[in-house]
């Protein structure tokens, strides 16, 4: 593997202390499904700090990546959401999480 192609969680720790977008924005998105279980008091506030820091240092070209995360900021039940419907037409569908690729798509996972 190549030194940009994480094998390991060392390997994305490392990318995202070099402030590499892809990485933040994978953080970002994680930390979006960990807003849903913002009850344990491990998790508290946790996804508001890391996706408003990721938010202001992101380059602008980067904040697409972005769009699920800050939604999911607005309400924890946005999560339950469907990326694809919900960022077209506000509708409740089914529950999925977005994984998102490097062409800026989502693989959707049930």
């Amino acid at each position: 593997m190549n030194q940009t192609t994480p094998s390991s969680t060392s390997g994305i720790i490392q990318l995202l202390g070099q402030k590499r977008p892809r990485a933040m924005a994978i953080l970002a998105n994680y930390m979006a499904v960990v807003k849903y279980v913002d009850s344990y008091w491990w998790f508290k506030g946790r996804a508001e700090k890391e996706i408003s820091g990721i938010s202001r240092i992101l380059p602008e070209q980067w904040q697409w990546a972005l769009h699920w995360p800050l939604t999911i900021l607005e309400s924890r039940e946005n999560v339950k959401r469907d990326p694809r419907t919900f960022m077209e037409t506000g509708s409740n569908d089914i529950h999925t999480v977005p994984v998102l690729m490097g062409n800026g798509n989502y693989l959707f996972v049930r």
